[in-house]
């Protein structure tokens, strides 16, 4: 675009200009009038594609998407702006620049648009893990068409070297929509035959619902996705179907927290309705789990002697009150001390799990911080057994 220098600058003086807004407060008695005038002007700043090739990397990663974006609508970037957008995506997007509400899409498309079938190989392993959470499941779907078949393998190696709880969340999504497209379904079972393997290198296999119900739905349909290819093994596919289930199986239910199984990983199996061998599996071993601790019932303290923590913080004050906390029949403590001493002694116990509560006594100098022992472990302990109780009864009915 052409530009004559009258149409870049002004043809006033600013100082000479109208205001565009006047306001004034009129006379306050004594007072003269406060009067504003407001004005308004606009700048449009005009830069060489060279210029912002060398201005590109030092723009926050929202900015880079955005211009990312634009060149893929219009189709306007120049050498030195495609050169300068590849390495930002191979090499200096970092994770401490990485917006959460960045459109991280674009970089899909611009691969695409731009035919460059190898970049996402030359990325770490710690940014594609990022761009894997990041970037849409249809956006991957688009990508994983337009590759070659083997650079699809390269890829998905690089994705799980290492194997984190979104990395299979996002994968459980990818091969939902892979082995719906005819382009991809191969691609789709030999992934869905190395899940086991993504699922044992995963340290905490607390999954969220969604990730379930995919797990559960590809389990269902491995007969129908030409199964034949999948599990080919000495022709024992069926025995391989049952190796694939319990490994996955094995894999998920090593590690499971009690806060876990009663608030996701239960629930969710009683309202998944299709049928499912790894559902079935799951619910066992929740309904095992669950009588187990059902014929345990927290007992009632026969007395009031506490446990002091293993490794306090403060040992000083909990040798004050080491003959409070062994006795069966002491339920109070009075520590009569300066304020400091018993701001101390108030911080050590509410920095350990104990069963003890404060309260000050104001009466006299200096005032007694009363410690008195509770049954809080006891009531914790019987309401998540009431849990239990009423979750496996929910189980038993499910199963029965």
């Amino acid at each position: 675009m052409d530009f004559e220098e009258t149409d870049l600058i002004t043809s006033f003086q600013l100082k000479d200009d109208k205001p565009i807004i006047k306001e004034s407060t009129g006379y306050m008695g004594n007072y003269g009038p406060d009067v504003m005038h407001w004005y308004h002007y606009g700048a449009v700043a005009i830069w060489t594609p060279e210029q912002n090739a060398q201005l590109l990397p030092n723009q926050s990663i929202e900015t880079i998407l955005e211009w990312i974006n634009y060149f893929n609508l219009t189709g306007t970037a120049s050498k030195d702006e495609i050169d300068c957008i590849n390495h930002l995506i191979s090499n200096t997007i970092s994770d401490s620049r990485l917006g959460n509400k960045a459109n991280y899409n674009a970089i899909i498309d611009w691969l695409i648009q731009q035919k460059n079938a190898t970049l996402l190989l030359h990325i770490n392993l710690h940014q594609l893990q990022l761009l894997l959470v990041r970037i849409d499941t249809d956006c991957w779907q688009k990508i994983l068409e337009f590759l070659p078949e083997n650079t699809c393998r390269e890829l998905f190696v690089k994705f799980t070297q290492e194997m984190k709880q979104k990395t299979i969340e996002k994968l459980s999504e990818m091969i939902c929509s892979m082995k719906m497209n005819s382009k991809t379904n191969h691609l789709a079972l030999e992934q869905i035959k190395m899940l086991p393997d993504y699922f044992e290198k995963l340290k905490n296999p607390a999954l969220p619902s969604a990730t379930l119900a995919n797990l559960m739905k590809i389990e269902t349909e491995i007969d129908s996705l030409n199964a034949i290819e999948l599990f080919i093994e000495n022709d024992q596919i069926e025995s391989d179907k049952n190796q694939w289930v319990e490994r996955i199986y094995n894999a998920i239910v090593k590690a499971l927290k009690w806060e876990y199984i009663h608030d996701i990983f239960t629930p969710h199996l009683l309202e998944h309705k299709n049928p499912s061998i790894l559902k079935d599996k799951f619910l066992h071993f929740c309904q095992t789990y669950l009588q187990k601790r059902v014929n345990s019932k927290p007992q009632y303290p026969g007395d009031w002697k506490r446990s002091i923590p293993e490794k306090p913080k403060d040992k000083a004050m909990w040798s004050i009150l080491k003959n409070f906390m062994d006795s069966a029949v002491e339920e109070i403590f009075d520590f009569k001390k300066p304020q400091s001493d018993r701001t101390r002694m108030e911080n050590a116990i509410l920095n350990e799990k104990v069963d003890l509560k404060t309260e000050t006594i104001r009466n006299g100098s200096p005032h007694i911080l009363r410690i008195i022992k509770t049954q809080k472990s006891y009531e914790i302990h019987l309401s998540n057994w009431n849990k239990d109780v009423t979750l496996l009864n929910k189980i038993n009915k499910n199963v029965a």
